[in-house]
């Protein structure tokens, strides 16, 4: 059985697999070392381009609790950078020249958060953080397509009417599935706080001007919500004060790298191994089903 199974929820295996001597099993599990089929230098690739949660889980077949925080505090303190050095944190450039996108998370019983973020060769450079509490979501929209027309929208797809009035104003929409997207996501941003290829303007700059000051306040509530970001007892994000976090990993959405994995299924035609990828192929059940099979 894998457990990188992307559409299938194994919690229940994963109980039987931690609790095997109190339930009455007997476990069996096997290191990387001894998995033949996975190369090292496929291994070694996987470490550098996924977080390191799922790289323990999908190669090193840890069990992986998710308790407590659910992002590193001090990785995300080495990810706020002073907006007044230009080497941490150059200018942007115009969306046709550079990876653009708006996270979009709408509030109806909370506020509507707006962050926007630009792609510089790996590094992505939170652009603009706007928590709107009491604003009408028609304001919102208007204000989306005057100040951001060229930057595609990723909006939380629960707003089914709010994303479709938003792409009746010309805005390109593209909605993002939380149920089914957001692990990926998380795991995309801890795989950016691990590499440093995140940078969030510092909310509290030492002798900062007013100028300044005004432009960093703005991530002050991101990133209090990205260090309070936790599990709950089930391993679930908890859903308190995190609007500005689901605007955020709305906004990862157009950069999650690596791809979604293929499930296991064996690619027809050349391997996915040949361009580089990290996942895995059966070699003997490949070998197994070109062999005549001899009753």
């Amino acid at each position: 059985m894998s457990t990188a199974s992307p559409k299938v929820s194994l919690a229940w295996f994963l109980r039987l697999w931690q609790d095997a001597e109190q339930l009455g099993f007997k476990r069996y599990e096997w290191p990387l070392e001894e998995c033949h089929w996975i190369h090292k230098e496929d291994a070694a690739l996987a470490e550098k381009i996924m977080d390191s949660q799922s790289y323990r889980i999908e190669y090193l077949g840890e069990i992986v609790e998710r308790i407590g925080r659910v992002w590193d505090p001090e990785l995300t303190r080495k990810a706020l950078v002073d907006i007044r050095r230009a080497e941490a944190y150059p200018l942007p450039s115009t969306p046709d020249v550079t990876e653009w996108s708006l996270g979009l998370d709408w509030g109806f019983w909370h506020p509507t958060v707006i962050t926007v973020w630009e792609k510089q060769g790996e590094t992505l450079y939170a652009r603009d953080c706007r928590i709107r509490p009491e604003t009408a979501l028609l304001d919102i929209m208007q204000e989306i397509k005057e100040d951001f027309p060229q930057i595609p929208v990723y909006a939380d797809a629960s707003g089914v009417h709010e994303n479709d009035q938003l792409s009746k104003m010309g805005i390109k929409v593209h909605p993002v599935n939380f149920g089914k997207d957001k692990d990926a996501l998380i795991g995309h941003v801890r795989w950016r706080l691990e590499k440093g290829l995140i940078k969030i303007p510092d909310p509290s700059p030492e002798n900062p001007d007013p100028d300044t000051l005004a432009e960093c306040r703005k991530y002050y509530t991101l990133v209090e919500q990205i260090l309070a970001y936790s599990y709950d007892e089930k391993g679930k994000p908890r859903k308190i004060n995190d609007d500005a976090v689901d605007s955020m990993l709305c906004g990862m959405k157009p950069f999650l790298h690596p791809p979604s994995p293929p499930s296991g299924f064996i690619l027809p035609g050349r391997s996915y191994f040949d361009r580089f990828s990290p996942y895995y192929r059966d070699e003997g059940r490949e070998r197994f089903m070109r062999k005549t099979r001899k009753e």
